[in-house]
């Protein structure tokens, strides 16, 4: 299989990118954030971008390792450094034109607020987003992109649970 270099460029930036800051860092906490938490979510965020190249080409593909909604544009959220949803739609729309549509499925306890953001007034984004109201980070704002909101108690039963997703 032929591989582009669009296709691996994600990769190659995070890698060339973490051996600059190996370079530049110094001991310490900021040493120790680098090392335990941004380094392996560009790695993470690299698969997202791969899964999404991969289902394109093969039908389907998984990354267990990505799903960070809460970062945006230039601004991360949470724990979340980088938008590995938003980079990986943006890869598929503009290296796929059969693919005029994309839906987000979220399904993780707290509001994307960061893909949310980041699609905003985007017709062609279609945003199911399902998480429990009371908990970070209540964006209202960012609330206004999902187009299919499903907001939960704490403790919602299995059965309510598929009930409200479904209806």
């Amino acid at each position: 299989m032929e591989q582009s270099f669009q296709s691996w460029s994600c990769i190659f930036a995070c890698q060339r990118e973490r051996e600059r800051e190996r370079e530049r860092e110094s001991t310490g906490k900021y040493a120790v954030l680098i090392s335990l938490n941004l380094f392996p979510q560009r790695y993470q965020t690299g698969g997202s971008v791969l899964a999404g190249k991969l289902a394109m080409e093969r039908g389907w593909a998984i990354n267990i390792g990505g799903g960070f909604h809460h970062c945006w544009g230039n601004e991360g959220g949470g724990f979340c450094a980088y938008a590995d949803i938003s980079l990986t739609i943006h890869f598929v729309l503009n290296n796929y034109p059969s693919v005029e549509r994309v839906m987000i499925i979220d399904l993780d306890a707290h509001q994307g607020n960061g893909h949310e953001r980041d699609f905003m007034g985007r017709k062609d984004i279609y945003i199911l987003d399902v998480y429990n109201k009371y908990i970070y980070p209540n964006d209202s704002y960012a609330k206004k992109a999902i187009r299919r909101r499903v907001e939960l108690f704490a403790y919602t039963q299995d059965e309510e649970y598929l009930e409200k997703v479904s209806t």
